[in-house]
């Protein structure tokens, strides 16, 4: 484990690293502002300090103006081969090794200059698993993956706009990784149910994420409220609170299962002052909570996906339906209770998908 003494150094002294003395970052660098005075302890100064060290890369600088799609099988190798983003994949794995713990104490304002960051994680990681694919390093691209996945997490749980940033990058590196469902081996369809499965029971971020965003909503409904002595200040909190912890125990029930938050009745003033706030919030909450099964429901396809190719490597065709292969919850679709749809469309080819999601058809 690198010690925070270490991982200061690294990114600020230029004494300990007379090499990169004109590519340090500048004294007020996320990092700095984040963690002045570093532990060890959360593996996220790892993973600050890692997008950081990438931004010191003029290969993924013009890669990515480029855009990394375009490159070559060589260039993405090359970039990859770049020091900085060595250091900066090395640091990362050091970090996600470690407790992740929001790095601020308000997530609404230091998270949004760290999301940038995040992403671009995500995109070399992705980026990671094309070219482990290639050199036909399949498991550990599935490592790859993995990592991707538990930073993805770890940023869901802060905060609403957390979530949506972690659920884009788990997007993008689900994706990465069923482009290449025909490189799979036995063994390596085997690891990735595991990993599908293990997503599936891990408890959902949204909640987390939904009780900071709660309260956030809380602090800056009080702070705006007339201080009028006649308002009705705190019935006026009390019906958002309540409004609030509807959106917390849909979370707790499946998405088949959930309800829209019912206007409020009674005092008028109440009434009007809390339905008025929740036509700007219900939306949010309810497409937000979407994305998140949204995101759930693409990890567990790719695990089904991953079963329906070890079954082809055991019997040599494809299964007849998705209780041959005995997955349990795992073929469960989370926007209907429902087994997933899937339906064979040639000798070695098949449509699989969730009522979330679009299908895409797949050879295998």
């Amino acid at each position: 484990m690198l010690c925070a003494c270490m991982l200061t150094l690294l990114l600020l002294d230029p004494i300990a690293r007379p090499s990169a003395r004109a590519q340090e970052p500048p004294v007020d660098s996320l990092f700095q502002q984040l963690f002045p005075q570093p532990t060890g302890q959360n593996g996220y100064e790892e993973v600050v300090a890692a997008g950081e060290m990438l931004k010191r890369s003029a290969l993924l600088l013009s890669g990515e103006q480029a855009g990394l799609k375009t490159l070559t099988l060589s260039q993405k190798r090359a970039l990859l081969a770049d020091p900085p983003i060595q250091e900066a994949m090395t640091l990362l794995r050091h970090g996600l090794a470690k407790s992740l713990h929001t790095p601020h104490e308000n997530p609404q304002e230091s998270g949004f200059k760290a999301f940038g960051l995040y992403r671009q994680i995500a995109r070399v990681l992705a980026l990671e698993q094309y070219v482990l694919c290639a050199d036909g390093h399949v498991g550990q691209a599935i490592d790859s993956l993995r990592d991707a996945l538990r930073l993805g997490y770890a940023i869901q749980s802060g905060t609403l706009i957390g979530g949506l940033v972690g659920v884009a990058m788990d997007s993008l590196v689900i994706s990465a990784m069923r482009r290449h469902l025909d490189q799979l081996s036995d063994n390596d369809c085997r690891r990735l149910i595991r990993l599908a499965r293990a997503w599936r029971d891990a408890p959902d971020p949204a909640i987390e994420a939904v009780g900071a965003e709660s309260e956030q909503v809380l602090k800056t409904v009080e702070s705006q409220l007339p201080v009028d002595a006649t308002f009705p200040r705190d019935r006026v909190l009390a019906g958002m609170r309540a409004r609030l912890d509807h959106y917390a125990a849909n979370l707790r029930k499946p998405l088949w299962e959930r309800k829209p938050v019912p206007p409020l009745q009674g005092e008028r003033i109440v009434a009007d002052y809390v339905n008025n706030l929740g036509q700007t919030l219900d939306p949010l909450f309810e497409q937000t909570q979407t994305a998140f099964v949204k995101d759930q429901a693409a990890m567990e396809v790719l695990g089904v996906h991953a079963a329906i190719r070890r079954y082809r490597w055991q019997h040599d065709s494809l299964p007849v339906d998705l209780d041959a292969l005995k997955l349990g919850p795992l073929a469960t679709d989370p926007f209907t209770g429902k087994p997933l749809t899937y339906h064979i469309t040639g000798s070695a080819t098949y449509e699989l998908t969730s009522e979330g999601l679009k299908p895409r058809p797949v050879g295998t």
